[in-house]
């Protein structure tokens, strides 16, 4: 995908989930170093890539240089979670 040029060089915030869980406030508080949350994703799902807290593509956690990165596998269309993003 090729910008206009215009907003190009603009920086936008990306995050990527990896799951999430459910916890009463009461197991919140009862956290502490070394407490271990488990995610309701099963091990070799893939994830999700996030701007602006919108989903926007697919892909699969790797390490990179001895850091996580993301290789995206396919780009989500604005019907499949993209928000009020207008199609392409």
């Amino acid at each position: 995908m090729k910008g206009n040029g215009v907003v190009d060089s603009v920086e936008l915030e990306v995050a990527v989930e990896l799951g999430n869980a459910t916890m009463t406030v009461d197991d919140l508080l009862r956290l502490a170093e070394g407490s271990v949350i488990e995610l309701k994703k099963p091990v070799g799902e893939e994830v999700e890539m996030l701007v602006g807290g919108s989903p926007v593509a697919k892909g699969d956690v790797v390490v990179v240089d001895g850091a996580l990165g993301f290789r995206v596998s396919r780009m989500m269309s604005p019907d499949e979670g993209c928000g009020d993003a207008a199609p392409t």
